[in-house]
């Protein structure tokens, strides 16, 4: 995945991202801090349809119409915690145990007619998911866990395969561009995530990611 200085050097990320699912399409900028915190504006037609964010300690929604911005927990907010630890975006898989998680190697699979080794990552709080790695380039293949793809919308969960593509080195990290993501349980397409542009180290005020600036930053 690149250097691990270059990784470790990672403060902010900011991302445009467009977003095609059955039955929308979007555009979304994510922002996301290695204090642990995120927020994601979702757009369509350039209008902001839909916020979400984390602060540190509490998550939150807010769409127009309301006069100010809901309170979420459990697996809501798990989902978006999960988003700042897991690997892909400030860190790596190799930064998981000094996080305080917990990963280990379970056995292999062929896949696509190629070996491939499967890994465990177990975070602090339970949740599991699966990496699938190439076993002779070690890229990245797959990530899989059960989840609820959606779980603001509904929080019936399944098995998501997420199936990452268009690497591309940024910076000294090489990261994926598009992330396609699956349904295990009747492999229907859930939806594709594309990167359309990155800022690296953004400076990110903290009042940001507060309940109360329910307004969207301009990229």
């Amino acid at each position: 995945m690149g250097s691990m200085d270059a990784w470790h050097q990672l403060e902010s990320l900011t991302f445009k991202l467009e977003i095609k699912e059955p039955t929308f399409e979007a555009e979304g900028v994510y922002r996301i801090s290695r204090l642990g915190k995120m927020r994601i504006d979702i757009f369509v037609n350039g209008q902001q349809v839909f916020t979400e964010a984390f602060n540190g300690e509490t998550g939150w929604q807010w769409q127009p119409g309301q006069a100010q911005a809901i309170i979420i927990g459990g697996k809501k907010v798990a989902a978006l915690r999960h988003g700042i630890e897991m690997p892909g975006h400030l860190y790596t898989l190799l930064d998981m145990q000094a996080q305080g998680h917990n990963l280990q190697y379970v056995g292999d699979e062929i896949r696509d007619g190629s070996p491939a080794h499967i890994l465990l990552l177990t975070l602090k709080d339970g949740h599991e998911k699966y990496y699938i790695i190439d076993a002779k380039s070690g890229v990245m293949l797959a990530d899989r866990d059960q989840r609820a793809f959606h779980p603001d919308i509904d929080e019936t969960e399944v098995i998501v395969e997420s199936r990452p593509g268009d690497f591309r080195e940024i910076g000294g990290v090489i990261r994926s561009f598009q992330v396609e993501n699956h349904d295990l349980s009747n492999n229907e397409w859930l939806g594709t995530t594309t990167i359309v542009d990155i800022k690296v180290n953004q400076t990110i005020d903290d009042s940001y990611f507060e309940s109360s600036n329910t307004r969207s930053r301009t990229f």
